[in-house]
């Protein structure tokens, strides 16, 4: 299937210029063998050689392709004519569907084409020196197509029997090769391959044996490692809580501690206040007998005495 897509700008002189496109029944050409009819300058030729460019036919030379010398020349000219641009995006798909080329060019200005490849959804690009590697690009249009006919059955039956030969060539080195190998055989060197197998198969058994006791060694080393850290974890847990209760009596002697402090504190400062309620008491009854024991007495011979008692009183409070 060829899918193709392409616009062709032509300067003809006096800013006048003709744009071509692909025809829209040309777009996507269904199977591998297509008639195409039209006039002349309807774009056959054009369409061929955008096809031809777009698999690098501009650049290939004879050991990479079949292109006739006038093609060639159609092809170049295509590329380089200084008055016209194209620009093409070009699809070849193969009829089980499994192999894409797609080749596209962008770049009006530029002769630059990118090719790339899909196999069974995988990618890869393909630069012109592995195109021409890997593909060979025939691109033919016959002068007299009548004549070209007998032409291509006699190509196309060479080439069959080139095939047919090297199928052939092919079965009779096949038939060396099993006839040789049925020759070569050895029976004193089969005894001595079966008795190598034979021992191999001894050696094997053995290793199994071995391995199957070193798992069973590892199993139980396994065993005891868990158990040890089982116990350390028992031990570690038994410390714990014997330094979770032992935090626990000092906590609560601390507490029993303090409430005793406590206590002691409110009676030392009750009795305390008592004591100072009684010398405010005894200072106030001081002051009055003072008072009644001097008052006959001038006024300024007391005075400082009373003063101080009450400076006492202030200081008692």
């Amino acid at each position: 299937m060829l899918e193709i897509e392409y616009e062709l700008i032509r300067q003809e002189g006096n800013g006048h210029e003709r744009i071509f496109h692909t025809d829209d029944k040309l777009k996507k050409i269904e199977g591998n063998a297509t008639y195409i009819k039209a006039p002349n300058a309807r774009g056959k030729s054009t369409l061929l050689n955008i096809l031809a460019l777009s698999l690098y036919g501009d650049r290939l030379d004879e050991s990479d392709s079949r292109i006739s010398e006038s093609l060639r020349s159609d092809i170049e000219y295509l590329s380089s004519r200084k008055n016209q641009i194209c620009t093409f995006n070009v699809k070849f798909t193969s009829k089980d569907g499994k192999i894409e080329l797609i080749s596209t060019k962008k770049n009006a200005i530029s002769n630059d084409i990118e090719v790339k490849e899909i196999i069974n959804g995988k990618e890869r690009y393909l630069p012109f020196h592995k195109f021409r590697e890997e593909y060979f690009l025939v691109y033919d249009i016959p002068e007299d197509p009548l004549n070209r006919i007998p032409e291509i059955l006699s190509e196309v039956k060479n080439q069959q029997y080139r095939y047919h030969k090297k199928i052939q060539d092919f079965i009779r080195y096949l038939g060396e090769i099993k006839s040789e190998i049925a020759n070569s055989r050895d029976e004193d060197e089969i005894i001595r391959t079966k008795t190598s197998i034979s021992e191999y198969e001894d050696k094997k058994l053995n290793f199994k044996r071995s391995i199957d006791e070193i798992r069973e060694q590892i199993r139980i080393l396994e065993s005891f490692l868990a158990l040890r850290e089982f116990e350390r974890y028992v031990e570690f847990s038994f410390s714990l809580n014997e330094s979770i209760e032992n935090k626990g009596k000092i906590k609560s002697n601390r507490k029993k501690t303090a409430k005793t402090f406590n206590t002691r504190y409110e009676n030392k400062r009750k009795h305390i206040k008592g004591k100072i309620d009684k010398i405010k008491m005894n200072i106030s009854d001081l002051t009055y007998n003072l008072n009644n024991l001097f008052f006959k007495r001038d006024s300024r011979e007391i005075e400082p005495h009373v003063e101080y008692l009450k400076i006492l009183t202030w200081r008692a409070l």
